[in-house]
């Protein structure tokens, strides 16, 4: 008893060591909460070394910084961040995926390291991020907005990131499939759980808070964080993920604000004893023989930065010159997710420490962003007096030009996108129909094997779960239908100087791009799962290529007519858009870029 309580005095001790530094140097008090840890710990001065209560303390820490980050996902917000933010967050974490699987593997490090590496570059720094932007006056910047809201929908993919690690831990070389299954079933209880309790808890939540003390908020709200975090462990899932699920819950509450504020202080507590936690795993001599490797990551963030950040919003939400180099070097610093999924690698075997070389990335692309942030017009002029391929620009402009209203017009509510997004999710609820039947499907046969069932019987549910399947899939064949149609039509609808036809070839081709990079980005993680041997990477690169040239078929249907005529709205020569939208309805719901616009 005497060594946990020294434990945990020098733990808040140092804490406060830590907010101190951190405070003075003006970094993020993550920054310098990590360093204190890796110094009190077992591999340095040793004056932590109870590693049971290190682990627990971990354990803790991370079930409630994800309920705080749950906190603020109110879900019918969520749904409103829009399509575009959406896309620019999940390009983002695969392409960043991508770079550090690769960079991994042309050093010669096993799969499993790569796939580690890779998920550790995917997720920027929320609190790192806006605590620089704001020391640097920057936070009100035009671009900060779509940055949060990336930030917002990482978190989201972070925490599934999390769901996949601890279920891949938990699995056997020989098992993969039952994962997958396990996983199905795992998410699909608690998500049931999950929205069974979004409809009730609001009344029972109200009754209790009637009828309870004044202390009853935050016993509630730690109360229903625990319950949710013994319910997803049960499930085989990480408890960090139900609580985040709690938080979601609670967020959705119209008494939101004050179980955050209930909640603040042991959060706070809880999630720097969490940070120092994580840096007592840090072993300082695990990055000299890392250094290479650090190095290597470190570029590997940058260049993703760049990339995933910097041109997929140049395409996608029209940041130009400063616009971009600002939005990639403000997402350079790595987050506090990758230390939750660097500490899933502890049950993998790997032949590196991933908790030191993560640690180390996180103070170096924060101190990297910190610095380099205020220079981004300076990076923007140096890049401005190169040369570029003049069809590299022209392609990227007509492309990002078309994607860009593309996606305004997808967010803005009329009846024809309104349709759209309906039978886009219910495509989706389809192909999870689909994943279903096939989970019942091997359910039902081992069942039937377990209960010695006579032959013909198998074969009748194995008819049985031929004919759901072959009706599940004649049902997303037509929801897929449905949805290409009515996405046509939008895209007919962005320029009236575009046929029917001309949008499909646009849409298909545009279809294909997607699903080939896509499946470039992630097919390193379905190498891994499969078990395919080494060289069957080569597949990536051959998918991106793929993708490359329906990218370059694309671009010349849209060289078939001038690009600035959805661009700026100039669409029939002399004719202003109120003339054009004669019906009220229609232009209610034009796109907001045309505006009042005339052909000059």
């Amino acid at each position: 008893m005497e060594s946990e309580l020294l434990t945990l005095g020098i733990l808040f001790f140092f804490a406060i060591v830590g907010g101190v530094i951190a405070k003075r140097f003006k970094q993020p008090a993550v920054l310098g909460l990590l360093l204190i840890g890796a110094i009190v710990g077992p591999n340095t001065l040793n004056l932590v070394s109870n590693q049971e209560w290190i682990d627990m303390i971990i354990e803790f820490g991370a079930i409630l910084l994800l309920f705080v980050v749950g906190l603020e996902f109110d879900l019918t917000k969520l749904v409103k961040l829009g399509f575009k933010g959406v896309t620019i967050a999940v390009l983002k974490t695969g392409i960043a995926f991508f770079i550090g699987y690769q960079t991994a593997s042309f050093l010669g490090y096993e799969p499993i390291v790569g796939i580690f590496s890779g998920a550790i570059l995917s997720f920027s720094s929320t609190v790192v991020i806006v605590k620089v932007l704001e020391q640097k006056a920057m936070y009100n910047r035009q671009e900060t907005p779509l940055l949060l809201t990336v930030l917002v929908i990482e978190d989201v993919l972070a925490v599934i990131a999390l769901i996949f690690f601890s279920s891949l831990q938990n699995s056997t070389d020989a098992n993969i499939l039952a994962m997958i299954e396990h996983m199905i079933i795992a998410l699909s209880t608690l998500l049931i759980a999950y929205f069974i309790m979004l409809r009730v808890s609001s009344y029972l939540f109200k009754w209790l808070i009637k009828n309870g003390s004044d202390d009853i908020t935050t016993f509630l709200a730690l109360g229903f964080c625990i319950g949710f975090s013994i319910l997803a462990y049960f499930l085989g899932l990480s408890p960090s993920a139900g609580a985040f699920l709690a938080g979601s819950i609670i967020a959705s509450l119209p008494q939101a604000k004050s179980f955050e504020h209930a909640v603040a202080p042991y959060s706070l507590i809880f999630s720097s004893l969490f940070f120092i936690a994580m840096g007592t795993l840090v072993n300082f001599k695990s990055i000299a023989p890392n250094a290479w490797f650090i190095v290597a990551l470190l570029v590997a963030v940058i260049i993703s930065r760049f990339i995933a950040v910097g041109l997929v919003s140049y395409v996608f939400a029209g940041f130009r010159g400063n616009q971009i180099f600002f939005s990639s070097l403000a997402m350079i610093s790595v987050g506090e997710f990758a230390l939750l999924i660097a500490k899933q690698s502890s049950g993998f075997g790997m032949s590196i420490d991933i908790v030191t070389i993560t640690s180390v990335i996180i103070f170096a692309t924060a101190i990297i962003m910190s610095i380099s942030v205020a220079s981004s017009s300076r990076v923007s002029d140096a890049w401005n007096a190169t040369k570029t391929p003049t069809y590299l620009n022209n392609s990227f402009s007509q492309l990002a030009a078309y994607v860009r209203s593309f996606f305004d017009q997808i967010d803005t509510e009329n009846s024809q996108t309104n349709k759209f997004k309906t039978a886009f999710f219910s495509t989706g609820f389809a192909l999870l129909l689909l994943a279903y039947i096939f989970v019942g499907w091997d359910k039902g046969i081992n069942l039937a094997y377990t209960f010695e069932l006579a032959t013909p019987l198998i074969y009748l549910i194995h008819a049985g779960f031929v004919g759901m399947t072959i009706f599940a899939l004649l049902i997303i064949y037509k929801k897929v239908r449905h949805t290409q149609e009515t996405l046509v039509r939008v895209l007919t609808g962005m320029d009236r100087m575009m046929n029917h036809k001309k949008s499909q070839r646009i849409l298909e081709n545009m279809f294909f791009v997607s699903v080939f990079f896509v499946s470039a980005l992630f097919f390193p993680l379905i190498m891994y799962i499969a078990h395919f041997p080494a060289w069957t990477n080569v597949v990536s690169f051959v998918l991106l290529g793929i993708s490359f040239t329906f990218f370059n078929l694309t671009t010349r249907v849209l060289n078939t007519y001038k690009t600035d005529n959805y661009a700026s709205g100039r669409l029939y020569n002399g004719i202003s858009l109120q003339q054009l939208y004669k019906s009220q309805e229609m232009y209610r719901t034009a796109p907001k870029v045309f505006g009042d616009k005339k052909i000059q």
